[in-house]
Formats: structure tokens, C-alpha cells, sequence
């Protein structure tokens, strides 16, 4: 696996600390990144019965190959989710923080609004198809 370090520096951490989990009774290693999403959210899995699908977890990442094929499978599981949490890290501090909610509203709008955009062209197509006016 290729690491760029220099990028895996950030605030005194390194992301390339690695930890072990348990899953299915056996030892896993994840870097601190996961290892910090499960921390956080793992609460959930047990408090409200939540299954997690995880990608670098559940799809082999040295595997170049599987790792294509997985992917074509992702569509899938995000449409048919109940719930898709995203992880974008630890908080340091409150100016972080604050730029990571606005930046995930922000998307949010985006995707509201290109939803509602295909959702329009949609019916307009139907509407002519069935020989309807606007």
C-alpha cells in the first residue's frame, strides 16, 4: 500500500497508527482513522442494532481487483441503506469543526438540488411521452 506521509500528519497524530479490532472473534488491524469512526459510532451497533458495511473493512484494499469490483456494488448499498453515516474525522477544535458542518450543508443543498433537477427533467420527459403539456 502507498502512503503519502507527509499527508498523514495532522495535529501530532499519525495516521498511520494501527489498532486492533475483533471481528467475528478474530484480531483486525485498522489505521487510527476507522479506529476513531468505530469509537465514536460503534455505540450505535449495540444501542440501535445497527449493521455497519465498511469498505476498508469488507473489501480486501490490496486487492486491486476485488476493490474495482466492490466498487460497482457501492451504488447500491448507499441507495438501499436506512442510514449512511460519513466520517470526516476527529474534531481538534471548534473552527474545524464549525468549516466541516458547513461544508457537509453546503453539499447537502447541492445534492437537494440536483435531485430535484433530475426529478423535474423526469417528468417533463414523461409528461411528453404521454403527449401532455407542462
Amino acid at each position: 500500500m502507498n502512503i503519502n506521509t507527509r499527508e498523514c500528519y495532522r495535529k501530532g497524530r499519525s495516521a498511520l497508527t494501527t489498532y486492533s479490532i475483533t471481528l467475528n472473534s478474530h484480531d483486525f488491524p485498522v489505521l487510527e482513522n476507522l479506529h476513531d469512526a468505530i469509537s465514536h459510532l460503534g455505540w450505535r451497533a449495540k444501542d440501535e442494532n445497527c449493521l455497519f458495511w465498511i469498505d476498508a473493512i469488507c473489501i480486501n484494499q490490496r486487492d486491486v481487483q476485488e476493490r474495482n469490483s466492490q466498487i460497482l456494488h457501492m451504488r447500491y448499498l448507499y441507495e438501499h441503506a436506512f442510514m449512511v453515516y460519513g466520517w470526516i474525522g476527529v474534531p481538534f477544535d471548534e473552527e474545524e469543526t464549525h468549516l466541516a458542518v458547513q461544508l457537509m450543508r453546503k453539499f447537502n443543498i447541492v445534492l437537494r438540488d440536483e435531485l430535484l433537477r433530475v426529478c423535474q427533467d423526469r417528468l417533463e420527459l414523461d409528461r411528453a411521452h404521454h403527449g401532455q403539456k407542462p
